[in-house]
């Protein structure tokens, strides 16, 4: 007989920085979020295409995309 335990699964980002549309946003900002509950990594995905490319994952909750935006 096996028995086992699976974890929570990790809720949403929320509070993104600079917010989804937002507007006069400096070239060279550092995007930021707050974890969701549980999450112990975040998959980046960034870029001007729809859906934007996968960067990588990474337990932090910013990003510094390469160059300015």
């Amino acid at each position: 007989m096996w028995s086992f335990t699976t974890g929570q699964l990790p809720g949403e980002a929320t509070n993104p920085d600079p917010a989804d549309g937002a507007t006069d946003v400096q070239l060279n900002k550092i995007l930021s979020w707050t974890a969701g509950a549980f999450a112990t990594s975040h998959r980046i995905h960034f870029g001007t295409s729809n859906p934007p490319a996968f960067v990588g994952t990474q337990t932090g909750t910013s990003y510094d995309p390469p160059g300015d935006l």
